[in-house]
């Protein structure tokens, strides 16, 4: 009978221990998306898709994120989106960072809270109707917050362009680097865009 008794103390130490580690188990790598990349790919009205744009941070059709975690509070991240603006417009873009998690008191390196960072982006604008390309590299700052919910994660985060450096495929044009603030600087000056990411850690 104590060799019984003991043989069932065993098990549930053993049980607790395991949900232990479950629960602090260090998940270095994710991989995610931007819904809203994907709704921008429908036809609406250009009106309504400059807003959205806004909203889904200027990233459009097939979006991937991948990024890994190198302590409780460092993280670097990469941004894949192609996809089309309208009819003739075709943007490939990525943007390569590192977000730094400011108030993360977790063990392990599940980054999680308020973070802070700094990005470099490339996109190519692509007229497919004149199969001119217009390149531009700009660095961005972000500022966001990350929640994660066991294996899943949720991201949303402010993005804020501080210059950009542009060329184009036309023959005998020039390169040009800029300070840039707004996508519509006409209407406001300084212009934060929002992303959204859903992301799976293993």
């Amino acid at each position: 009978m104590n060799k019984i008794i003991c043989f069932f103390i065993a098990a549930l130490t053993n049980s607790s221990l395991s949900a232990q580690d479950d629960t602090t188990q260090s998940y270095n790598w994710y991989m995610g998306l931007n819904p809203l990349s994907y709704a921008s790919s429908f036809r609406i009205k250009e009106p309504v898709k400059r807003i959205a744009a806004v909203v889904n941070g200027y990233e459009y059709g097939f979006n991937i994120v991948a990024g890994r975690s190198f302590s409780n509070h460092l993280q670097a991240e990469g941004r894949l989106s192609l996809g089309k603006v309208n009819r003739a417009i075709f943007v490939g873009q990525f943007a390569a960072g590192i977000n730094y998690f400011l108030l993360n008191s977790s063990k392990n390196n599940n980054n999680k809270g308020l973070y802070g960072g700094v990005f470099l982006k490339y996109w190519d604008y692509y007229n497919q109707l004149t199969s001119i390309h217009f390149h531009n590299i700009s660095p961005y700052a972000t500022f966001g917050f990350r929640w994660n919910k066991e294996r899943w994660l949720f991201d949303l985060r402010m993005k804020q362009t501080i210059a950009v450096h542009s060329w184009t495929s036309i023959e005998h044009t020039k390169s040009g680097t800029a300070w840039f603030f707004s996508p519509y600087p006409e209407l406001i000056r300084v212009l934060p865009v929002l992303n959204f990411t859903i992301g799976y850690q293993f």
